[in-house]
């Protein structure tokens, strides 16, 4: 069975991957995919995209997959995004310093930015990476995406306690939300909490319910709340 699974490192997810569209999302699991990332990528390397699986998270046809991942690739090296690398440092840095097409095979291939590498490849330190299942990026928004993302950080809290919580606050932050969306608790709730857990439940076959309580949002295994 192909591997599902990716990482990232905690700082990536948390500065990188929720300020990017579903699509783009999906497009850097498929750059992701089948890859060893516990071997440090080499710089100077190439690596493929696999088209064909975005295809099938995007639901559209090979060619447009084709068009729509060289759209992205030059949007993410012709643009930086802000990544904190401790304390207050910031580091500004594209995701990719260069990439290959080949329009007649449809195939990509990319040249990771040597500043992002540490993020996606390596071997990472327990507690500071994360990882995701692509089949999660099937969701319709970046917002309950984001929301998985968040919820999967803290798992083994559950795993470990029967329980854990998240504040407005956190949750906010942790879905890079401006400062006019979802501006009350309960709809945030509706609209990105509990349809992520339904998600969760229907792909991952986890059962997680939440409920609000003074600003918090404790979340638990089905039928102990």
């Amino acid at each position: 069975m192909k591997k599902s699974t990716v990482k990232y490192r905690i700082d990536a997810v948390d500065d990188v991957v929720n300020k990017l569209r579903i699509d783009e999302s999906r497009f850097i699991n498929c750059c992701l995919l089948g890859v060893e990332q516990r071997v440090r990528f080499k710089e100077e390397n190439y690596y493929p995209v696999d088209i064909r699986t975005y295809a099938v998270r995007q639901n559209i046809d090979i060619g447009k997959a084709f068009n729509e991942v060289l759209a992205i690739c030059k949007f993410h090296k012709e643009n930086s995004l802000a990544i904190s690398v401790g304390g207050s440092a910031v580091l500004h840095t594209s995701l990719i310093y260069e990439y290959r097409e080949d329009i007649d095979d449809k195939t990509v291939y990319i040249n990771w930015n040597p500043k992002f590498i540490p993020y996606i490849s390596g071997e990472m330190e327990p507690g500071k990476f994360l990882t995701v299942d692509i089949c999660m990026d099937g969701v319709p928004s970046n917002r309950r995406y984001s929301m998985y993302l968040l919820i999967a950080k803290h798992l083994w809290r559950l795993e470990r306690e029967g329980t854990f919580s998240l504040t407005k606050e956190e949750i906010r932050k942790g879905l890079n939300l401006g400062e006019t969306e979802y501006k009350e608790f309960n709809v945030l709730n509706s609209k990105v909490i509990k349809p992520t857990l339904e998600a969760i439940k229907n792909k991952l076959g986890k059962s997680i319910q939440v409920r609000l309580s003074k600003g918090t949002a404790i979340f638990a295994h089905k039928d102990t709340i």
